[in-house]
């Protein structure tokens, strides 16, 4: 267990080793105009680099960080960029690029709070041939669980994140 101070000393030794693994590799500063714009390059990147493919999509709330955190390790898992909406309409940008690149497969996280009915009514109308599936618990928590669960059924080890905090 770690006191504030621990805490603020650990940080700053972890920011060190960072920064000197950092100055190793190149550096690329991927961004857009908007959150949305910005996960919209970094798919694109990341599908023409091959590090995801073309044939699934993970949509989250882009204005929450919880549902996105806990869809990270399922979207990389599965090979699939996570791309940010709003909570009741779908951003031009993410239509555009779902049009554009047609997956099979759209994986919604969160509940019809988060990523409301008529935006997964827009996802089918734009890919009506797409699997289209939410995953979702009664809380964040329970999201998240569903979520490992889905991907992590055998994990030797676990980490766990507080889901208290938006930052």
């Amino acid at each position: 267990h770690l006191n504030t101070s621990g805490q603020a000393q650990f940080a700053l030794w972890l920011r060190e080793r960072v920064l000197e693994m950092a100055g190793q590799v190149e550096q690329t500063r991927v961004y857009g105009d908007t959150r949305y714009t910005t996960a919209i390059e970094i798919a694109t990147r990341s599908l023409s680099g091959g590090a995801v493919a073309s044939s699934e999509v993970v949509v989250v709330n882009g204005l929450g960080t919880v549902d996105g955190l806990a869809a990270s390790g399922y979207a990389g898992s599965r090979r699939a960029p996570i791309l940010l909406t709003q909570a009741d309409a779908l951003p031009a940008t993410v239509s555009n690029y779902l049009a554009a690149n047609q997956p099979a497969a759209v994986t919604i996280v969160g509940g019809t709070n988060a990523v409301q009915p008529v935006v997964e009514e827009q996802i089918r109308a734009l890919l009506p041939s797409a699997a289209v599936v939410r995953i979702q618990g009664a809380d964040r928590y329970r999201t998240a669980e569903q979520l490992a669960r889905t991907v992590f059924a055998e994990a030797g080890v676990l980490f766990i994140a507080a889901g208290s905090s938006q930052v």
